[in-house]
């Protein structure tokens, strides 16, 4: 195990720079660069992180040390990391727990949902893993406060963030209808339903840019089943969860 403090910086995350500060994170996962990824990533957003390769490790530190989150991958060399969660549930201070998975199918919905945990799709953990994170954190404390308090949270933010919550516009609802057919590569998105060039610079950006809004949006509408996942080759697809919450 490896504990990192929150002081790392890069190129491309001054934007999430300190947005993670003083949050406590146990990585569990077996396959190393994944593990140095994801605590490259974290702690350039400030947060302290500690690794586990194995469940007797992750065990350990849980035992051992407090925890804001856990973030966690089920298959651990042969080992199953439900008994992370079930451990990290039992704690008198539980962290909250992301499972990452590469392949939705083969979960348990019914136990994860009983563990309390949510998912993260694998092919989703990248730039966007920090604001997943702060969302988790950020609703999780909100439903820690008093009712008057979060009342007056509510009010405050409405006041700060009042905006009209407008549903897909024409290039949104055709890019959803043409998701229903299956997968989207990213350069049909960027050519046929956002009119950008083939060869234009750029193109995949615009699109991460597109998706991203497109995904606020649904979440605005109160649309929390209807996901837009990635695929692997840089491409798009969506799904409809109804037995647990998926983060994306």
């Amino acid at each position: 195990m490896r504990d990192s403090g929150g002081q790392g910086r890069g190129r491309g995350n001054a934007v999430a720079a300190g947005v993670l500060r003083n949050v406590r994170i146990l990585i569990v996962e077996d396959l190393e660069h994944i593990r140095h990824g994801l605590e490259r990533l974290l702690r350039r957003a400030g947060a302290s992180t500690e690794a586990a390769g194995t469940v007797d490790d992750a065990c350990l530190a849980l035992a051992e040390r407090v925890f804001d989150l856990v973030l966690l991958d089920l298959n651990l060399r042969g080992e199953s990391g439900i008994e992370v969660a079930r451990i990290a549930r039992d704690l008198s201070s539980p962290p909250i727990v992301l499972v990452l998975t590469g392949d939705p199918k083969y979960l348990d919905i019914e136990q994860l949902e009983g563990l309390g945990t949510r998912v993260i799709m694998k092919m989703n953990v990248g730039r966007e893993l920090v604001g997943m994170v702060r969302s988790v954190l950020d609703e999780s404390r909100a439903a820690t406060l008093p009712p008057a308090s979060r009342a007056r949270t509510r009010a405050k933010g409405s006041v700060r963030k009042a905006r009209v919550i407008a549903p897909p516009n024409e290039k949104e609802s055709i890019f959803l209808q043409r998701l229903e057919g299956g997968t989207l590569s990213t350069e049909v998105v960027a050519v046929e339903i956002l009119g950008r060039g083939r060869d234009n610079v750029g193109n995949s950006s615009v699109v991460q840019k597109f998706v991203s809004r497109l995904r606020e949006k649904l979440r605005d509408l109160g649309e929390d089943e209807l996901v837009v996942e990635c695929v692997y080759g840089g491409g798009y697809r969506s799904s409809r969860i109804g037995a647990i919450r998926w983060t994306s």
